[in-house]
C-alpha cells in the first residue's frame, strides 16, 4: 500500500540513480530514484523557500527630525494597515518641529517607498513625550485610525484621525504600556496600570462608535505591574486573546484574557509556565488555525525559547524548545511565523527569525535591524497584515513582502 513521503530536508545526494533498460520495473527501484529527487526537492525548499524577496532598507522618512531632545532619535510607536488604502499608518515621535507643539506624527506608506516618500497624515498628543502608543484601523471608519498614547503623567489618550484631523475621543487613568486591536467591528484598548489607576491593574476597553462610548473591564493582577514592560491583544476571527508581557526573571506572571466578543472578558492563566519562563508574543496563525506563543524559558540560567500552539486559546502544547535567542515580539505572515528577537548589545543588530513549520523549525532571516547606542532603548517589534510585515525597533523601520530563509536552521 502506498505511504506518503515529503522527502528529507537533511539529505541532498550528490547523484540519483536511475533505472535503465535493463532494470527490472519494481517498487524497490523505482523508490531508489524518486526517494532522491525528493530528498533533493526538500532540501532545497527549505533553503529557498519564502526566499524571494529581502528586506527593504529602513523606510523612515528622511524629513522626520530626529526627537533629539529625548536622546533616542525619532521613536516608532507602531503601525497598523489599512486594507481601503492598501498603505501602512505609521506613528512616530517627532521634535515638535510642526509647530504645534504636539510630541507624535503620524504618516503614510505603501511599504516599499524609499526614505523619502512616507505621506504625513498629520500631528497629535501633548507637548509631553509619550512613554508608549498603538494604532489600529477604525473598524466603523475603515479610512480611520483609532490610536492610544500612554503618558508617565498617569493618563492615556484615544486619538480618531478622519483625514489627516486627529481629535482626542477619551482619556483613560492609566500610566502603562498601551496596545489597540480591531475586532468583531469594536476597537479595543488595553492597558496595565504602574502607578495609575493602581499597581497592577488591567484595563480592557471596547468601543464600536470610534470612541463615543466604551465598554470597560478590570481586573488586577496578582503581583506588581512593575513587572509588565509590555502588552500584547491579538485577534482571530473568532477570538481576541490580551496578554501581559514580562521582562524579568522572577515575575511569575501568567495571566491573560480571552473574549469571544470583544466586550465580555475571562481571565486565564498559563498554566504550562514555570517560575522563570515568561511570555514574550503571542499570533494567530490562520493558515494553521492555532494560536501560538513565543515563550522565553530559564530566564535567570540562559537564553532558551519554546513554542506553544492552541486552537482555541485555552489548551496549549508544546511545539518545540527553540533555538537558544533572547526573543522579543512574534507575528504571522502568509504561512510564516515571524520573531523578532532582543538586540544583544549596544550598538549590535537586532536579528529575525522565521519558521514556514508553525514553530517547528526556525530560520535566521536576511535582514536586521540596525541595533541602538543602547539595548534598553530598542523594544525590536513586529507588525503584520497577513502578507506583509513590518520589523521595528525605536529608530528603524523595515518592509517586507515575504519573510525570507537563508541556508542553515537554527
Amino acid at each position: 500500500m502506498p505511504s506518503a513521503y515529503a522527502g528529507n530536508p537533511s539529505n541532498y545526494p550528490a547523484s540519483v540513480n536511475i533505472l535503465s533498460g535493463g532494470d527490472a520495473p519494481n517498487t524497490a527501484n523505482f523508490n531508489t530514484a524518486y526517494e532522491g529527487t525528493l530528498d533533493r526537492t526538500a532540501f532545497l525548499r527549505a533553503r529557498t523557500a519564502n526566499a524571494v524577496q529581502n528586506w527593504y532598507p529602513s523606510i523612515l522618512p528622511a524629513s522626520f527630525p530626529a526627537n533629539s531632545s529625548d536622546n533616542a532619535g525619532t521613536v516608532v510607536y507602531g503601525a497598523a494597515w489599512n486594507p481601503k488604502t492598501a498603505q501602512w499608518l505609521v506613528l512616530t515621535s517627532n521634535d515638535n518641529a510642526s509647530g504645534n507643539n504636539k510630541r507624535v506624527s503620524a504618516y503614510l506608506t505603501y511599504g516599499e517607498d524609499p526614505a523619502s516618500a512616507g505621506i504625513p497624515n498629520g500631528h497629535f498628543g501633548t507637548s509631553a513625550v509619550a512613554q508608549d502608543g498603538s494604532v489600529v484601523v477604525d473598524p466603523n471608519n475603515t479610512s480611520g485610525f483609532l490610536a492610544a498614547l500612554t503618558y508617565t503623567s498617569g493618563s492615556s489618550l484615544v486619538f480618531k484621525c478622519v483625514g489627516t484631523t486627529w481629535t482626542q475621543v477619551h482619556t483613560f487613568s492609566s500610566d502603562g504600556s498601551v496596545a489597540m486591536c480591531s475586532f468583531g467591528g469594536y476597537g479595543i484598548f488595553f492597558t496595565v496600570g504602574i502607578t495609575v489607576p493602581a499597581n497592577g491593574d488591567v484595563i480592557i476597553s471596547s468601543t464600536a462608535d470610534s470612541g463615543s462610548t466604551w465598554s470597560t473591564y478590570t481586573y488586577t493582577l496578582s503581583l506588581s505591574a512593575s513587572y509588565v514592560s509590555a502588552v500584547e491583544i491579538k485577534a482571530s476571527a473568532s477570538l481576541v486573546i490580551a496578554v501581559p508581557i514580562s521582562y524579568s526573571g522572577s515575575s511569575g506572571l501568567n495571566d491573560y484574557f480571552t473574549s469571544p466578543d470583544g466586550v465580555t472578558w475571562t481571565h486565564r492563566t498559563f498554566s504550562f509556565l514555570g517560575s522563570h519562563d515568561l511570555i514574550v508574543g503571542i499570533s494567530w496563525q490562520p493558515l494553521a488555525a492555532v494560536w501560538v506563543v513565543a515563550v522565553q524559558t530559564s530566564v535567570l540560567s540562559g537564553t532558551t525559547t519554546a513554542f506553544y500552539s492552541s486552537p482555541d486559546g485555552v489548551t496549549w502544547n508544546l511545539i518545540t524548545a527553540g533555538p537558544a535567542v533572547t526573543l522579543s515580539d512574534i507575528e504571522s505572515v502568509g504561512p510564516v511565523l515571524v520573531c523578532a528577537l532582543q538586540q544583544p548589545a549596544n550598538a549590535t543588530p537586532c536579528n529575525i527569525m522565521s519558521s514556514e513549520d508553525v514553530g517547528a523549525t526556525w530560520y535566521l532571516n536576511q535582514g536586521t535591524l540596525p541595533g541602538m547606542a543602547s539595548t534598553g532603548t530598542s523594544n525590536p517589534a513586529v507588525v503584520t497584515n497577513g502578507n506583509q510585515i513590518f520589523a521595528f525597533n525605536a529608530n528603524n523601520l523595515r518592509f517586507s513582502n515575504v519573510a525570507g530563509l537563508p541556508a542553515s536552521h537554527l
